[in-house]
């Protein structure tokens, strides 16, 4: 009975730590609504102990929220962040704010197709040594976008998450193919320097013979960016960016795109299993 009181405690207490809420009072401009999305895109300044100036995409649980505010508009509002989620609520706006600039036009760059080749585009990898995309023909080839720096534990945290899972289903299944490899690109580059990509590694865990990290010039990023899907404005500390995991077969042939966040790491390994005995 004491044991079972102990291991009760214990559950309990773990649960209460995992659903912790840290709450953070955020000053910024908005510069864009997405109520598809339930999105609010804000120029922020620092955060003092959590995430550095940057434009990010808040999640809002209530869309009221989008309606009440419009690009330009300076505000506050409440961020709360758990292990595994953000919102952002109790928004004011408090002046008219900066007019928002005028963003670039993005190339007229087509999006990738099922059996497009994988195109040459090289980078570096976190060891600071040249990487090409070419030379992974023969392998399936899952790749995604995450900048360092991003803290919002659904964006891309979560898609390191989902590819530290991939990497552990796939490599503890003996039955699994090995001609498999999981890429991991910077939209920072200005930031996420090889070296800062080492560290990262580091911390996720990364088996280097099945998970890579690179950077490289922002035009070759961009490219294969758009071509992937993904929409991001990188000007400094201005960095706001969907999501996208793009998987190439083993012949080099894009196979499929995942948008956001919604698949899972179970899905994504099932992918690669398939993806890697095209090799004809």
């Amino acid at each position: 009975m004491k044991n079972f009181l102990i291991v009760a405690l214990w559950l309990s207490l773990s649960a209460a730590r995992a659903e912790e809420t840290r709450d953070y009072t955020v000053r910024g401009v908005v510069r864009e609504t997405k109520p598809a999305k339930s999105q609010l895109v804000v120029k922020h300044e620092e955060i003092p102990g959590y995430m550095d100036a940057m434009t990010m995409p808040f999640q809002v649980r209530d869309p009221k929220i989008l309606e009440s505010v419009k690009p330009g508009d300076a505000i506050t509002f409440q961020l709360h962040v758990t292990e595994k989620d953000h919102w952002i609520d109790d928004l004011k706006v408090t002046g008219a704010g900066e007019k928002e600039a005028r963003r670039p036009k993005a190339p007229d760059i087509a999006p990738f197709k099922p059996g497009d080749p994988l195109p040459a585009l090289a980078f570096t990898d976190e060891r600071g040594q040249p990487l090409g995309l070419e030379d992974y023909r023969g392998k399936a080839l899952a790749i995604t976008f995450i900048y360092t720096r991003c803290p919002l534990p659904n964006f891309c945290p979560l898609l390191s998450e989902k590819f530290r899972t991939v990497q552990e289903t796939l490599t503890a299944d003996a039955t699994a193919p090995k001609n498999w490899q999981l890429l991991s690109i910077t939209i920072d580059p200005e930031n996420d320097t090889a070296e800062v990509l080492k560290n990262y590694a580091k911390l996720q865990r990364a088996d280097a013979a099945h998970w890579r990290f690179a950077t490289g010039e922002l035009r070759d990023i961009t490219v294969l960016g758009l071509r992937s899907g993904l929409e991001f404005w990188e000007g400094g500390a201005e960095i706001t960016h969907n999501l996208r995991t793009v998987v190439f077969d083993a012949q080099g042939r894009m196979r499929k795109v995942y948008s956001e966040n919604s698949w899972t790491a179970g899905e994504l390994a099932e992918e690669l299993r398939a993806a890697a005995l095209k090799t004809r």
